[in-house]
């Protein structure tokens, strides 16, 4: 074969393994999308997506595998979060889109550490099937870590049933000091 014709058969080889590559290269992109769970917006903001590849150190304990577009259920009456926060001094707001069905009694959700005590923040009730958004605002001494906020939910109802939640996605933001 003569140079001349060994160009098209080239050309064509070259194609092909730049489509191979290109394919390569999009298939791990969308697999490293599908597993970031922590997202830092800002200096002050972290956004956890919990449908993805929550480690444990996130869905602390009580928790079950994520499932991608739904987040993941609770697996006891008692589970916990450790939610990374930005190291900026002030209080947190934090917003959990969280699921549940009917439930007899609220979802008592608590903030802070054994070491600093874990007061309620919040009672949550959920109005129907749905995601819904939950903000409280966690004082500025109810962390005991500069980076993170612990954050537990009781989900036992007066029948000793436990009925699971939903958690969707849960952010942080650091309130300025006023």
């Amino acid at each position: 074969m003569s140079p001349r014709a060994l160009r098209p058969v080239a050309l064509a080889a070259l194609t092909v393994l730049a489509a191979f590559l290109l394919t390569q290269l999009a298939i791990r992109a969308n697999r490293a999308y599908e597993a970031v769970t922590a997202v830092r917006t800002d200096l002050r903001s972290v956004t956890v997506l919990f449908d993805r590849a929550a480690g444990t150190s996130v869905a602390h304990e009580g928790w079950g595998d994520p499932t991608l577009g739904q987040g993941v259920w609770s697996t006891k009456d008692a589970p916990i979060l450790m939610l990374p926060t930005s190291t900026a001094s002030g209080d947190v707001e934090l917003t959990l889109v969280m699921g549940s069905g009917v439930r007899l009694r609220p979802v008592i959700v608590k903030a802070g550490d054994t070491n600093v005590g874990i007061r309620q923040a919040a009672a949550w009730t959920p109005k129907g099937a749905g995601d819904e958004t939950v903000r409280i605002v966690v004082p500025r001494a109810w962390r005991d870590r500069p980076y993170q906020v612990r954050v537990t939910f009781d989900l036992a109802q007066p029948n000793g049933e436990i009925q699971p939640i939903r958690i969707v996605s849960a952010s942080t933001h650091i309130l300025r000091d006023r």
